[in-house]
């Protein structure tokens, strides 16, 4: 339960309770969805502002579930995502490897920023976004050494010029750069990692602390608003 400590508010509040007290379960309900609006526009501002957005679904995810009751004592306006990558943005978690390998790692490079560019401050391009790479999983003959020189040589020679290469010093996903006459494994993904923590990013909870100092104002405009509609205002 919120507390108002406004003497015009407790005015208010007082004249709906005593001639039109059903009426003020409605000023309460009110208050509740404007609060969890308000706390919404603010994330998705937090977003726009603290976090790197390649479309628009982060911003769309960040929903609001009113509540409908009259009884105020069951009142609940909640504002959250149906993204599970904000929640762990806000709480912070850990991502393990799905497969044989460790977890994907975007690099500078992969951004276009510059391989010495850390930390990574942009997404990977959209060439260079893992959904859009294609590997080739034939296994060629020889030593690892050997089967990375044949694949670095092969995709020089094509239009792929993406391949993952195990070495001793980095297991990862590359592009080939430098022509077919001199060809450059660079580095996209790192895949070194088992797994790696996600540390916390909040961006609800700073709009939620945002909203509670705007209760008190949009709970006066919620009792004026049912004062005026009952004619008593």
């Amino acid at each position: 339960m919120f507390v108002i400590d406004d003497k015009d508010v407790k005015k208010y509040e007082m004249q709906l309770k005593t001639l039109r007290f059903k009426a003020f379960p409605f000023a309460t309900k009110q208050t509740m969805n404007a609060s969890a609006f308000s706390a919404r526009s603010h994330s998705q501002q937090n977003l726009k502002k603290d976090f790197i957005l390649r479309n628009k679904f982060s911003i769309s995810s960040i929903r609001v579930k009113k509540t409908n009751t009259l009884k105020i004592s069951q009142q609940e306006a909640l504002t959250g995502t149906i993204a599970p990558f904000l929640a762990t943005q806000e709480f912070g978690g850990t991502k393990a490897k799905k497969g044989k390998h460790g977890v994907p790692i975007p690099t500078s490079f992969s951004s276009n920023e510059g391989e010495r560019t850390i930390p990574r401050k942009k997404l990977p391009t959209r060439p260079n976004k893992l959904s859009n790479i294609n590997l080739k999983n034939k296994r060629s003959r020889g030593t690892r050494k050997q089967a990375n020189l044949i694949k670095v040589k092969e995709a020089a020679q094509s239009s792929n010029k993406i391949v993952f290469l195990e070495t001793d010093q980095m297991t990862g996903i590359y592009k080939i750069t430098g022509g077919k006459r001199n060809p450059k494994p660079k580095l996209l993904y790192s895949l070194k990692e088992k797994s790696i923590k996600i540390p916390q990013n909040r961006w609800l909870l700073p709009s939620v602390e945002r909203t509670k100092t705007e209760m008190p104002t949009i709970y006066k405009k919620a009792l004026i608003f049912q004062l005026k509609r009952h004619q008593l205002f």
